[in-house]
Order: C-alpha cells, then structure tokens, then sequence
C-alpha cells in the first residue's frame, strides 16, 4: 500500500509540474515549427523566443505560443515520463486497485456533505476541433463533436438553434481532437484523444471506439501516444490515424497499428483525407504530402518542390477522382498550391490577405488552419485561420469574414452530406452553423452559434463570494472572455470583457469588488460601489496568462512580471486609479513566476513558483522597492526539476501545497 500511495503522490505532483534540463545552445525557431523537446528545455525555448523578440509583439502567433505554453506546462510530467496518457492510465488503475484493497469503503469515502453541481455557462462553447455529422441519420442533422478539454457530445438536430447538446458518460475521454465514421458499418465509431497543433497542448489518451453509435465505448488496446491529429476510415473497414510520431495504419478494427509514413523528417502528421474513389492524401507537418492508391498499404511522397515549408492542411473535391482528383495544400504562410491531376502538377495560388494587409497564414496557423470544398463544385472553398475566406473561382479570388465576424480561430470546416447549403464550423468558440454558407450560387454566411449546453469552456481560473449559498460566479476563458454566472443550478453566463480571460479574483471582505484580467496581464477593477473603473496594465513582462493572486485585507493586488520583479498594484477597489509599483526580486529568480501565493500569517510576504525548475521561493519586504527570495522548496522537490503550476497556503504559512 505504502508503494502504491508514494506512486500516486509523486504522479500527482507530476502532473503540476515539468521537467527542466538547461540547454547550452541557442533555440532554434523556424518557419512555425516547434521541435519535439523535453518540458524544460520547450519552457525555455518559449521564454527564449519572447523575451529575444524572435517572435515579434505584433505577430499574431506570439499569443498562441504564450498561451500554449501556460496550458501545456501546467499538466506536464517529469522529463523520464513523458507519456502522460499512459501515465493517468496507469494513476487510474493504481487508484482503482488501491479502492479494491480497502477493506472498508469509509476509508475511501469522499468529503461529507460535499455535492459537486455543473453551474456552466450554458450558452457559452470553447475550444473544438473533432466534428462529423452522424451517418446513421438519414436527415444528417445529428452532429458530433468534442471540446479539446470538454469530452464528447452530440447534438440531434444542429439546425435546430434550442437544440441542446447531450455529453456522453466517459470521464476517460476528456481532450477530443479527431471523429471518424466506419462507412463500412455506420454504427462504428472512433474518436481521437490529445490536441497537438504548432505545439503540445491538452494531452490525451488514445483512440477509443464505440460499435453501437457512441452509446458504448472501449479504449483500443495499442498505445499510439498522447496526441491523435486525425482519424479517417476506408470503404474496407482501414483505420489510418494521424498522430504525433507518423501516420498508422490498422485493418484489423484498431486491435492492431502499423507505422506506414513516419513523423520523423516528416514532421508529426496534420491532416489526412480520402477522395470519392478512395484515394487517400496526407499532409505533414513539414510541408510533406503523401498519397495511397491502394487502401493504405503504400504511400507516395507528392509534396510541390518547395525549400521552405510548415504545417500542411489539405481539401479534396469529392467531385473529382483519379487523374483528375482537384486538390487544395496550403502550408502555413509559407506557400498554397493546386492540383487538377491528383498530385503529378502543382500550380501557385496566392496565398489570402485579411483586411488589415496581414497574410492569411501568419495569423497563428500552426493552431488553427481548416479547409473544406464543396461536395458537388471543386472551385467553392472555404478556408479557415484566424478569420475565414471562401472562393468560388478555384483560388483565384477571396472573400473574407472578419476577426469578430465569427468566433475567431477555426480548426474545422464541414459541409452537409445532403449539399443542401448548410454548413458547421468548430472554432474557438464551440461550434457555428449556417444555413446558406454552402451554396456557391448565393452564399450567404450566417453563420450562428449553436451552443446550447455545449459546457467546455476552458477556465484558467474562478472566483466567487464570500457568501454563503451565493450564487455570484466570475471566470476567465481561454478565448473566451471573462465570465459571470449569477443563477441557480446550471445556467447561462454573460461576457463581462472580451478577449482572453485569465485570473480573476472577488474581495473577501466586499463583494462588490471583483479583479479581472485579459492576456498579457490587462486588468480591470469594479470598486466598492460596484461600478467599473479603468483597466490597468501590471507590467512590462508578463506572461500571457499572468499568474497573480490578491490580498484581500490590504486590497493589494500581486502580479507577475517575469523572473526579476513582481507588480504590486495597491487601492484595488479604493480608488478609481491602481497604484502600480514594479518591486525588484533580490537575487533575481532563474526562471519565470509562474503561481503566486500571499501569506497568511507573515506579513508582507509571498510564496512564488517558478515555471520551468519547479522551485518554490519565500519573498519578504514584498512592500519595500527590493524584495528578498529564499529558496525554500527541498532538494528531493528540486531535483524532480518541475514545473510549479499553483501554490496553496494551509492553516499556517509552515503549511505549503
């Protein structure tokens, strides 16, 4: 028991924290790709890259960088232990082994008179990126999708705008990258589990596979790795998934997985398709595109003749085959071409350019880049990044919809099976639907929410009052502002501030007086009156997501500002201007904050983590110009080398979680 307990110690503390091993040479960043590296040296990498403007201010994929960063090291394990698929797996089953041995179920039983209730927002989505409409529907208004960090859901009538969305029972299945259809027998299914685009983000755990429509599920037996970027299935029955490591294979009903292009020199695979006659394309991460005539079973490497490549998205007619197979591969910004021959001739096109003159794939398309032709017109395509464009003459002229004109950030693109027109959208923002985005003749691009109950929004983090049976919620959402829920039970939420919501925090002692923050550490303060005032910025070097936390006796706000300062802003809720004062780190910390705690019983003190050694530091003086960091956390804890994600003080300060 005591064996079992110590494992599931140190894998619980793993998954707070990131292995860190220093490296000598210079980050190498090119062309949008991220090489695979261990969690420490990928931290810093990141921080190599912002704080030696490699990766520019005013470039759109700098956010999206930062961001991943913060969500990929908050659930990263120890450099010896990189799968972090398996690892839960294996955190279940020792947890469910150790349930067994108890011989009374008291000793396990959970916090009396505690009842967990879902609360929402019910009306707002998130992150999404698997979509299918259901075969098994002759109407095709049956659509399933999955939240990157939500599990899986249907819809029975996307048309429908008070059709609500039904989550399936499987608390195994959380980040849903991939949905794929058996056409050979339309009650299988598989779904993909773990998000990897431009850079690891929400680890998964598999491919699992459901014989009766997603009522019953199964995890399929061979571990192909933490990230799954697309499932397709043949006529025949052959599964080919795309993955991190290269493309598998499997004809066998997924009991079994051949490696037939690997990642490698290719980079990790990013998109596979399959043509009406069943032939099969599939791009890479490094601008590698390969074919299959025969069912998977070999492949050709078609990729245009291009020196400088990155993450390919691929769009087939379904309208045309063989030698006449139109194709549309667009990698990155870098280039986009054509094929009218299946892939023996590549022509140029011009790659889009949004309003604001920005090309289309500088826009942070290693994390969001979709495309999609129509079934019955080769030259209608819809293409999706940041913003989203549609051509209707082959490529030679674009239209598009701007930032705010849709949920910004698309990763998939689906016209319906009956091309009657509708069309669906996963994107940032749950999933959107149009009624005649579809039609080459007349599009019309309404496209519309539909994400009622669709609860996956991602929180970085919640407050509440300090009010028994209060129903007063705030958060902040990746991509997805900042939030209040005020209702009973489960209800909808309003966008209180737009943009990324980050850390949020209610005063204890008034709760009229709520602090809210947008990336790179913007914050805003409703005083004691309730009314808002001015936002203010708490530094010079903050993170995307910037850590912070806040005294609510001194009404005292503490926020990050990189490894050498932290920002106190004091008169939070006081008055209508913050004061806001950069106090120095003596001796400097060697690496980035990355959790922040206030003291309970020390005056002037903080508890920082920091992000990419995982060491935990005890600030003094905190009101002073120069502040004192002490090294507190054990050499034992050190020398794991993690990734500190959150500090909690107990009863007293000699308490530390």
């Amino acid at each position: 028991m005591k064996k079992i307990l110590r494992y599931l110690f140190i894998l619980s503390i793993a998954l707070i924290f990131s292995f860190h091993a220093k490296s000598q040479q210079t980050p190498q960043y090119s062309n949008g790709q991220l090489q695979q590296k261990s969690y420490g040296e990928l931290a810093e990498e990141f921080r190599y890259l912002f704080d030696n403007a490699l990766v520019p201010e005013n470039q759109q994929h700098r956010k999206y960088l930062r961001r991943e960063m913060f969500e990929y090291l908050q659930t990263a394990l120890p450099n010896q232990e990189q799968d972090l698929g398996k690892a839960m797996e294996m955190a279940r089953q020792q947890t469910l082994n150790s349930i067994k041995q108890q011989k009374s179920a008291r000793k396990m039983a959970g916090i009396p008179n505690v009842k967990w209730t879902e609360r929402g927002p019910n009306n707002v989505g998130g992150r999404s990126r698997g979509l299918a409409y259901d075969p098994n529907d002759p109407t095709y208004k049956k659509v399933w999708t999955g939240g990157v960090a939500g599990g899986i859901f249907y819809n029975n009538n996307i048309e429908d705008v008070n059709s609500a969305w039904q989550r399936v029972d499987l608390p195994e299945v959380i980040s849903v990258t991939a949905i794929a259809f058996d056409p050979s027998n339309k009650q299988t299914m598989y779904v993909g589990t773990g998000e990897h685009s431009g850079g690891p983000n929400i680890p998964g755990g598999n491919i699992w596979k459901s014989v009766d429509n997603g009522k019953n599920w199964m995890k399929l037996p061979q571990n192909l790795g933490t990230w799954t970027k697309e499932i397709v299935v043949t006529q025949k029955g052959t599964i080919i998934a795309g993955t991190l490591t290269g493309l598998r294979r499997s004809t066998d009903g997924g009991t079994t997985f051949t490696t037939m292009v690997s990642g490698g020199n290719n980079g990790g695979n990013s998109d596979v398709e399959i043509a009406s006659d069943g032939v099969i394309y599939a791009g890479f991460e490094r601008g590698k595109v390969f074919k299959s005539s025969d069912d998977g079973t070999t492949w050709v490497d078609i990729s245009p003749n291009e020196p400088i490549n990155g993450r390919v998205e691929i769009a087939l007619a379904q309208s045309t085959n063989g030698d006449s197979q139109v194709i549309y591969a667009i990698s990155a910004d870098i280039w986009f071409k054509k094929s009218v021959d299946g892939g023996k001739t590549w022509e140029k096109l011009e790659v889009p350019v949004y309003s604001d003159g920005v090309k289309y794939g500088s826009t942070q398309v290693t994390y969001n880049m979709t495309m999609s032709v129509h079934p019955q017109d080769p030259n209608f395509v819809w293409l999706g990044g940041t913003g989203i464009f549609h051509t209707t003459d082959g490529g030679k002229k674009w239209t598009q919809y701007g930032y705010w004109y849709i949920h910004p950030d698309q990763h998939n693109i689906q016209f319906s099976p009956l091309n009657n027109g509708e069309m669906i959208l996963a994107n940032d923002g749950g999933i959107h639907f149009a009624k005649g985005a579809g039609n080459p003749k007349n599009v019309i691009a309404d496209f519309k929410a539909r994400n009622k109950d669709y609860t996956v929004t991602q929180f970085y983090s919640v407050a509440q009052r300090n009010i028994i049976n209060d129903n007063f919620i705030i958060g902040g959402a990746q991509d997805n502002s900042v939030i209040t829920i005020n209702g009973e039970g489960k209800t909808d939420g309003k966008s209180v501030i737009t943009g990324d919501g980050c850390f949020v925090f209610v005063d204890e002692d008034n709760p009229n007086v709520t602090i809210s923050s947008t990336q790179n550490g913007n914050w805003y303060v409703k005083n004691r009156n309730g009314q808002a005032i001015f936002g203010f910025s708490s530094g010079t070097s903050p993170s995307f997501i910037n850590p912070a936390d806040y005294d609510d006796t001194k009404n005292i706000l503490y926020a990050n500002n990189g490894n050498r300062s932290i920002a106190r802003c004091s008169n939070i809720g006081l008055s209508s201007s913050p004061v806001v004062k950069q106090v120095i780190f003596k001796p400097a910390l060697p690496a980035f904050v990355n959790a922040i705690k206030v003291a309970k019983n020390s005056p002037n003190t903080l508890f920082v983590g920091t992000g990419s050694n995982g060491r935990i530091y005890k600030v003094t003086d905190i009101d002073k110009d120069t502040a004192i960091t002490t090294l507190i956390s054990s050499q034992e804890m050190t020398s794991l080398a993690l990734t500190t994600s959150n500090i909690d003080v107990g009863a007293t300060d000699d308490e530390i979680m």
